[in-house]
């Protein structure tokens, strides 16, 4: 049984929203019964760096955006091997306007006053695996579609911010998630994301393709 079927076994689904919004279902979602089933699953299998640190109350919400993944359509199974359509558009850095995507074998550069530069450039099938291997230990679909992790303690906001736009394809469907990382948070989730970000980052600076870019003009204030 996949993830998301173990999670909402037993679990009545409230169905398309009836006279109501996705934010009224997943209210209704969130009683007593679903929120201990959640919390009460096995944290291994599960695997999450957003399950480990999750509180009860983020635990239920995390099993609402689940059932609103999957009644429109959003929620991919991430286990097992790399399927052989897996390709993934990930943009990084201020406005987010650097851009691999692995689908079209393309890196655009953001020169900031001197424009964008597109090349060819492709990862390895053993880079790839290792993107996919760190998106089963992460689980995209446990992430909300515009992350926006707060941390209890002390927080340094920076400015500009650092932006993340990934959408991950897979069996002709989609996943999207989007961080602006502008407090630097702290939490074991959003620490394993941004690292997995900067490694797809190192794997594209050292690619010729990558070294062979003219270097950018001008900053970001």
């Amino acid at each position: 049984m996949d993830l998301v079927s173990r999670m909402t076994s037993g679990v009545a689904s409230p169905g398309p929203p009836q006279g109501g919004t996705w934010e009224d279902t997943k209210r209704r979602l969130i009683d007593a019964a679903s929120l201990n089933k959640l919390y009460d699953l096995d944290r291994q299998s599960v695997g999450s760096d957003w399950w480990y640190s999750a509180t009860r109350e983020e635990a239920a919400l995390l099993l609402a955006n689940l059932m609103d993944g999957v009644a429109r359509g959003r929620s991919l199974v991430f286990s097992g091997d790399m399927p052989e359509d897996f390709t993934f558009l990930l943009r990084y850095g201020v406005g987010a306007r650097n851009e691999l995507d692995t689908g079209a074998g393309t890196f655009t550069k953001d020169l900031i006053s001197a424009g964008m530069a597109t090349v060819a450039l492709a990862l390895t099938p053993e880079e790839l695996q290792e993107v996919w291997q760190e998106l089963v230990r992460l689980k995209p679909s446990f992430y909300p579609e515009t992350f926006a992790p707060v941390d209890t303690g002390t927080q340094m906001w920076h400015t500009p911010s650092i932006e993340y736009d990934l959408v991950v394809r897979l069996g002709g469907r989609e996943i999207h998630l989007y961080w602006d990382d502008s407090s630097g948070a702290a939490r074991p989730e959003a620490v394993s994301l941004r690292t997995l970000f900067g490694r797809i980052q190192t794997m594209i600076e050292v690619k010729p393709a990558y070294q062979a870019l003219p270097p950018a003009s001008g900053g970001y204030a």
